[in-house]
């Protein structure tokens, strides 16, 4: 009786006030990395959901969600590589419907920085190139709402970003991601050491 009367309140409520959406207004960010240390690959992505009515007390959500690479602009700069990444256009994603309660948004952002000499190297994964991801650390909100990146435009716009290779003989190679030689707040992960090298092996 009680799922009905909700339904019922649901269907009568304008969808307008049960909207959710998300956007994600033009923005740009600026950075060096030295010339061929890795590639990048800059993302927004976009996803609102709604939670499935079902019976009992377990919940289940349905999520919509969309993609769009950043542009991506790159000119030489001494020993450096001066990148600039934009979103050109405005981004938003909506969520409608009275029949979905519980609706929310959030917008992402991430940057992927993909090594372009050195492998992972462990369990023979030689074509597996190390990466770093930073990202933003949005939730989900109920109604409209704009993401804020400044979290992540703090690590890196105007920085020098690379990467950094310190070895354990006989075991492994710890590497970090660093912004004007400073380690940034990520995990660090380790490769395969190349005994030859003390340092990861090279990518195939």
């Amino acid at each position: 009786m009680k799922l009905l009367l909700t339904l019922l309140c649901l269907s009568i409520i304008p969808q307008t006030l049960l909207a959710a959406s998300t956007v994600v207004n033009p923005f740009d960010m600026d950075f060096y990395v030295m010339e061929n240390r890795f590639s990048v690959h800059p993302q927004i992505i976009l996803n609102c959901r709604y939670e499935k009515i079902v019976f009992g007390d377990s919940s289940e959500y349905i999520t919509e969600s969309k993609t769009f690479d950043l542009a991506v602009e790159k000119n030489k700069a001494g020993e450096n590589v001066y990148y600039k990444i934009r979103l050109k256009d405005r981004k938003q994603l909506e969520m409608n419907g009275s029949f979905k309660p519980t609706k929310e948004c959030m917008s992402e952002l991430r940057i992927q920085f993909i090594d372009n000499n050195y492998t992972i190297g462990w369990a023979g994964q030689m074509k597996r190139p190390l990466s770093f991801t930073i990202r933003s650390n949005n939730r989900f909100v109920e109604g409209d709402s704009k993401p804020d990146f400044s979290e992540v435009m703090s690590l890196v716009d105007f920085k020098n970003l690379d990467f950094l290779y310190k070895s354990v003989p006989g075991l492994q190679v710890n590497i970090w991601m660093t912004a004007d030689g400073t380690k940034l707040p990520l995990s660090p992960i380790s490769a395969a050491i190349n005994p030859e090298t003390n340092m990861p092996y090279r990518l195939e």
